[in-house]
């Protein structure tokens, strides 16, 4: 919907031309006429051949007009922000450095999670020899681990002087505060494997 409003700084102009009272001494009236632009151009025309000027600066004598365009109903809401994707819980990459060492040599055992709600409390890794060995990690800074909370846990452990040369298989687990395996995305327990080997 569109409206026009004026405000002639004498209004008698206005009043006298329509016949509705004597010009008074000085009076300030303020109109507003509602209507779509095609209603509204025929009034404006009609003014016009009344000789009502427009475009007059405020405190002056003449028609100052103001057309506004008023929309139909409420605007419409903006729309919520999106929230960011969290990426899902993973235990995604275990490594030993270095891959190959020689016996009593040291390692570090590494393995990288991503887990956006702290669901992970621990991170077990297991070296399988005849017996299995197994070690927690830590993401505190500390035991080998090079930064604390950065999603990587590790820890540095010494070969045993007495291990057989060989190839031998590393495994990582994760588990929740209550000691139980987290499960990834796919309802399985997260885990990852990797290997090193000892040789002279």
């Amino acid at each position: 919907m569109n409206s026009v409003s004026y405000r002639p700084a004498t209004a008698a102009a206005i009043l006298v031309l329509m016949g509705l009272f004597p010009a008074p001494a000085e009076v300030t009236v303020s109109v507003t006429i509602s209507g779509t632009i095609e209603e509204l151009i025929p009034i404006l025309q009609k003014l016009k051949e009344l000789g009502i000027e427009t475009g007059a600066a405020p405190g002056e004598d003449g028609l100052i007009v103001d057309l506004h365009s008023v929309a139909e109903g409420e605007a419409p809401a903006p729309a919520p922000e999106p929230e960011p994707v969290k990426p899902p819980l993973s235990l995604a990459k275990l490594t030993v450095e270095p891959a190959e060492v020689a016996p009593g040599a040291a390692i570090v055992i590494s393995a990288g999670i991503t887990d956006p709600d702290g669901v992970v409390d621990t991170v077990v890794a297991t070296v399988h020899t005849q017996t299995a060995l197994t070690y927690d990690l830590y993401d505190n800074g500390e035991k080998g681990d090079l930064t604390a909370r950065d999603g990587i846990w590790s820890l540095a452990i010494e070969v045993p002087g007495g291990a057989a040369l060989g190839e031998y298989r590393v495994s990582a687990t994760a588990f929740d505060r209550n000691g139980e395996p987290v499960a990834g995305p796919d309802g399985n327990p997260l885990g990852v494997e990797t290997s090193f080997r000892v040789n002279r």
